[in-house]
């Protein structure tokens, strides 16, 4: 088993006093294992026999590969994409375990002061603290359970794995590489699916079709910057296809906002690289060619009138007027669901959330749990934007930096981040973003 190493900087690391015994954090170990392994069988029940087979598989073939490479890094991510297969929480919850336990495990394997290291201390610990006070006013405990996980555990777990852990120039590499062939895999699955069942909107293997486009505008962007860094005809013909298959399984899901992500982005890509504009701009005149004839019909709704836009500019009023109200530490995880159904004036107006990131953590957390959120996010980009894209050469990075930001675009009308499924991917993004911008912004080929 590899032995964990630090990787310094905006850290918060312990004095080296009084370490626990390495017997003690076995046995620690070992009960989380468990404890993982007895959730697993309760939950399991529940799954139909297809889904818990392709668990099955799925554990196994990790297993396999950690077993065979070791417990490491890479292991860890690899379990990140297999998750991404098909999100449940049945495997969201074991997955974050699994990180833990892995923290533990290195931690115990420490050669000298054992010294548990976690980025930006302050913000995170403000953070839980938050996320803790909002979790202990729901209403919903189970929803409310999984939305202060993806809030709360998901940056506090991802940046400790991080700070903890060898990681090689290859893995990010991996990693992006890994999200775009995943995201071609789902997109081709989705237009399949979408072609057999015209008129519904159904999200490839995904619960439903407007998570998925979270992920696939994250996946898009990291095609074309894969697609842009190849050196070989082939490679850039594979990343450039991917890219398609991605954006047409995002086609068939027939979500506005992405389209308006993917219309953005191109517009941004062109002005940066000067030989795509020509190619971007023919392919923008084609969008209209491969929309289904259902997203039209929606963008046509769109432009006229659309009650979804008025489902969302009332949800955005009535969170703007519970902010005021509760501007410190919001009115909890999840409650606004039962609340808002009790003041929404018609029942067809009724919106589960603010449909939009920024408010509905505003909403859930306040102000104590918005500033150290997004603050992290915030940083994390201005220093991958400074030491890897401004005045670099190469694509890949921006890119990188690009499908991050649409995406938060993106959650102006959705909450796409504080999705379960989606934040693993968003958040293993900038943890290998916040570990390049401490690099220096080394530039790699393919």
């Amino acid at each position: 088993m590899d032995k964990a190493e630090l990787a310094a900087g905006n850290l918060l690391a312990g004095d080296g006093h009084g370490s626990l015994p390495r017997k003690v954090l076995g046995y620690l170990a070992l009960a989380l294992l468990a404890g993982l392994s007895i959730f697993a069988g309760v939950q399991a029940q529940a799954l139909p026999a297809l889904y818990a087979g392709l668990l099955a598989v799925a554990v196994l073939f990790w297993l396999g590969y950690s077993l065979l490479a070791g417990f490491n890094f890479r292991a860890g991510y690899l379990w990140v994409v297999l998750f991404l297969v098909k999100p449940l929480p049945l495997t969201f919850y074991p997955l974050l375990l699994t990180l833990i336990l892995y923290l533990i495990i290195s931690y115990s394997y420490r050669e000298g002061q054992l010294k548990l290291v976690l980025p930006y201390p302050f913000a995170l610990s403000m953070l839980l603290a938050s996320g803790l006070q909002g979790l202990a006013r729901a209403r919903d405990f189970e929803m409310a359970t999984l939305v202060f996980c993806s809030t709360i555990m998901v940056p506090l777990i991802t940046m400790s794995y991080f700070a903890n852990s060898r990681i090689e120039k290859r893995d990010y590499l991996l990693w992006l590489k890994a999200v775009v062939a995943l995201g071609a895999l789902l997109g081709l699955i989705g237009m399949i699916m979408g072609i057999l069942n015209p008129g519904k909107r159904l999200g490839s293997l995904w619960v439903t079709a407007m998570t998925i486009n979270g992920f696939y505008t994250i996946a898009f962007f990291f095609g074309i910057g894969l697609a842009l860094e190849a050196k070989e005809q082939l490679h850039k013909l594979y990343w450039a296809l991917a890219s398609l298959f991605i954006f047409l399984g995002m086609m068939y899901t027939y979500t506005r906002v992405a389209l308006v992500a993917v219309i953005i982005g191109g517009g941004i890509i062109m002005w940066r690289v000067k030989r795509l504009r020509l190619a971007g701009l023919v392919m923008l005149a084609f969008i209209p060619l491969v929309i289904p004839s259902s997203m039209l019909a929606r963008i046509q709704m769109g432009l006229a009138l659309d009650e979804s836009l008025f489902i969302r500019f009332l949800a955005w009023y009535y969170a703007i007027r519970q902010i005021i109200r509760y501007p410190l530490f919001g009115m909890g995880i999840y409650v606004w669901k039962d609340w808002y159904a009790n003041v929404v004036p018609m029942r067809f107006l009724y919106a589960e959330h603010p449909h939009n990131l920024y408010l509905k953590v505003l909403v859930e957390l306040g102000i104590f749990g918005f500033i150290p959120y997004f603050w992290i996010i915030g940083s994390i980009l201005r220093r991958f934007y400074l030491s890897c894209v401004k005045g670099k050469p190469g694509n890949l990075d921006f890119m990188v930096l690009l499908s991050l930001l649409m995406i938060l675009l993106s959650c102006m009308t959705d909450v796409f981040v504080q999705v379960y499924s989606v934040s693993m991917v968003f958040w293993f993004s900038l943890g290998f973003m916040w570990w390049r911008g401490k690099m220096k912004g080394e530039n790699e080929g393919i």
